[in-house]
C-alpha cells in the first residue's frame, strides 16, 4: 500500500499505522515542513508515483 499526501497529518498518520506515504510537494504544506516528518518517499511530480510502484512491485 502507498498514500499520496500533502499534510503534516497524512504522514503521521501513516506512520503510525505502518503504510508507506509519499509526500507531494505542490500541496497544503510546504515541502520542508513534510520532509521534517520524513516521508517514505518525497515527490515533486506524479510520474514519481508510477516509478515508486513499478519498483516497490517488481519481483
Amino acid at each position: 500500500m502507498l498514500y499520496i499526501g500533502d499534510e503534516v497529518r497524512d504522514i503521521e498518520a501513516c506512520h503510525k499505522v505502518g503504510v508507506d506515504v509519499a509526500a507531494v510537494n505542490w500541496g497544503y504544506n510546504t515541502p520542508l515542513a513534510l520532509e521534517k516528518c520524513k516521508p517514505t518517499f518525497m515527490i515533486d511530480n506524479i510520474w514519481k508515483v508510477i516509478d515508486i510502484v513499478k519498483t516497490k512491485n517488481d519481483h
